[in-house]
């Protein structure tokens, strides 16, 4: 009977494949809070060019309230910058972390391919144990057949 295969770093093979797996999972949630920080940018724009084409009758407004409309202009602009610093920040955090997937899924790989090449090797010596027991019985059996003085 052949001996099982047993490769010696299936555990820390399998540890790399959960970090692989908790890096996927943290990339998603990156990639998650960046499509929400472009939504609500698009929104907070999207406001601001509704406020300003819907106030066409800004000529008669009073000093005052041009001023109060002024500063909410000027407050929906901060908003918008903000918005996008929020937006490259979350950009630079699901930039590094596919950079961390990649990297951790190299180091996975590597331990795969290890694994594939012993057990490729593991393979072929066990065929070659299981031909040279084949061969040992059909010699055995070549023998007794043969009656003993025909022998070369």
């Amino acid at each position: 009977m052949p001996k099982k295969f047993k490769f010696s770093l299936e555990k820390v093979l399998r540890y790399r494949k959960e970090i692989e797996d908790n890096q996927v999972i943290q990339l998603k949630h990156n990639i998650h809070k960046l499509e929400q920080n472009k939504t609500q940018l698009s929104n907070l724009e999207n406001q601001k060019n509704i406020f300003l084409n819907s106030n066409s009758d800004k000529k008669n407004l009073k000093l005052n309230d041009r001023k109060i409309l002024s500063d909410y202009i000027g407050q929906m602009s901060n908003e918008i910058q903000n918005q996008n610093i929020e937006v490259n920040k979350s950009f630079r955090q699901v930039e590094q972390s596919r950079k961390e997937l990649e990297n951790v899924t190299k180091d996975r790989k590597v331990l795969q391919n290890l694994k594939e090449k012993h057990f490729s090797t593991h393979s072929k010596e066990t065929k070659m144990v299981e031909e040279k027991k084949i061969n040992e019985i059909g010699i055995q059996n070549t023998y007794k057949n043969k009656p003993m003085g025909n022998i070369v």
